[in-house]
């Protein structure tokens, strides 16, 4: 009796979509495209892929927290990375695409700032001062400040998550400090209900009243 083949998976690792023929990738590709075929699982384009994954950059992401944000491979997005500064473009597979398109909140890497800023700033303004924002969030008064006016583009994960967290905790809680109501309001920082329904980690999103400068309100302007 002639002995039969033994059959090789060829499937990259973490690969949804694969060109392997073995029988168990052949099964799944198979059961896979009957639900693409009926609207069940959308595929990503690479340009859309491409798009999503430079957007993040953009907004001040860092490959390790692109990594972890969209669970994929540091060491893909670290070649996405290099490929976009020589003026390439990254061919992201079907999975990868996938996971870029709905990123989580990252823990580690650093993230743009802009949100964090907007979110110090708004609470500043209601009377948070700096050293109760960072008892209570477990960030360092000197990140808090300097977040705060601007002299940081970029900001630990970690930390823009518990920003984030205590802002969605206490944003319609008053703090105490006259002095920081007092500073919030001489800049021109818009309050934490100006940003209702809006995307605070988007630069092109403006608080309700404001421009496009966060720190100047629009009749501030026109004097």
């Amino acid at each position: 009796m002639t002995a039969q083949p033994v059959e090789v998976c060829r499937r990259r690792p973490n690969s949804r979509w694969t060109r392997c023929r073995c029988g168990p990738c052949r099964h799944d590709m198979y059961r896979l495209n009957k639900v693409v075929r009926g609207g069940g699982v959308p595929r990503v384009s690479r340009e859309e892929a491409w798009a999503a994954f430079c957007g993040l950059l953009d907004k001040g992401w860092t490959p390790r927290a692109i990594a972890d944000a969209c669970d994929l491979p540091e060491t893909m997005l670290d070649s996405a990375s290099q490929r976009r500064l020589r003026g390439g473009v990254y061919r992201f597979g079907a999975h990868a695409a996938a996971r870029l398109m709905t990123p989580g909140t990252p823990t580690v890497g650093r993230v743009g700032a802009l949100g964090s800023m907007r979110r110090l700033r708004a609470l500043a303004r209601i009377g948070w001062s700096t050293q109760t924002i960072a008892d209570r969030s477990g960030v360092s008064p000197t990140v808090i400040r300097d977040v705060q006016a601007k002299r940081r583009e970029v900001i630990a994960a970690v930390n823009a998550e518990a920003i984030a967290g205590l802002f969605e905790a206490v944003r319609d809680r008053c703090g105490t400090s006259t002095v920081a109501v007092v500073t919030a309001d001489r800049e021109g920082w818009p309050q934490p209900y100006r940003w209702d329904g809006l995307d605070m980690d988007d630069p092109a999103v403006t608080p309700v009243g404001y421009g496009r400068c966060d720190g100047v309100k629009v009749s501030q302007r026109r004097r």
